[in-house]
């Protein structure tokens, strides 16, 4: 695993979702779905070809703020929010399925159901931009203006993930390609690891980093400063968002 030393910091730091979507897209995805790139060695990228994947939840998306008002979109405290969380997929580890959780306030009801579902909608095809950390887009667009490929790969129930990424309008289009996953990212990193390309993966979550490193030491990874680079003791060097750049890796030799 190949970490970059961070420079010095200065200064602080609309689609409608379905059960049916849900229930199928729960089941693990075939990447060759999502990353046609690896579908067989003709198609993929040119050998001097470098590809960024960045994580979505608390690296560029302030996830804590989308929490809180989705909360209000289905009328429950933060508090209600997490006790209903552990209830439905706590126990069975599982994913957090907005529409599983609709239908338990539902109760039953349909036109409560429906009613739910179009506040949550609402909030997120008006206002997700409005969760991006103020330096994602940025960030983002600098690899996609140097010539980079720029992926997306995020971790959750897939069909709740699209969902969110359907609301993000200002960053969605700067992806050539999006991976929703329902497994460990690992599994997917892997291809990319085998098919030869220059890969780096942008993430925040420091006890699955270290977990990367140690599966797939020639994958380049940095770890950003969002809200899980310290769910575990580690010494990994961690950088703001603003400081991540294709020319921070230029000068590393890339």
């Amino acid at each position: 695993m190949v970490f970059i030393q961070p420079v010095p910091i200065s200064g602080g730091a609309g689609r409608h979702l379905n059960s049916e979507n849900s229930i199928f897209l729960r089941q693990p995805l075939d990447v060759r779905r999502w990353l046609p790139q690896f579908s067989d060695a003709a198609t993929r990228q040119p050998e001097n070809s470098m590809t960024v994947v960045f994580d979505l939840d608390y690296t560029l998306l302030d996830t804590g703020r989308f929490k809180d008002r989705l909360c209000e979109a289905l009328e429950v405290t933060p508090d209600q929010f997490r006790a209903h969380s552990d209830k439905l997929f706590g126990s069975a580890r599982r994913h957090y399925d907005l529409m599983e959780h609709i239908r338990f306030l539902a109760g039953g009801d349909p036109a409560r159901a429906e009613a739910i579902s179009a506040r949550c909608e609402a909030m997120v095809q008006s206002r997700m931009n409005g969760f991006l950390f103020e330096s994602a887009l940025a960030c983002v667009r600098s690899f996609r203006d140097a010539g980079w490929q720029v992926h997306l790969m995020t971790l959750g129930s897939p069909a709740f993930q699209q969902w969110k990424v359907s609301g993000l309008t200002d960053l969605e289009p700067l992806f050539h390609h999006k991976i929703f996953v329902g497994t460990r990212k690992v599994e997917y990193l892997q291809r990319y690891v085998d098919s030869g390309e220059e890969t780096l993966f942008v993430n925040d979550n420091a006890r699955e980093s270290l977990e990367i490193m140690e599966t797939l030491p020639s994958l380049r990874l940095v770890l950003v400063n969002g809200g899980y680079c310290r769910n575990v003791e580690h010494s990994l060097p961690v950088f703001n968002l603003d400081q991540i750049n294709p020319s921070l890796f230029a000068e590393c030799g890339w």
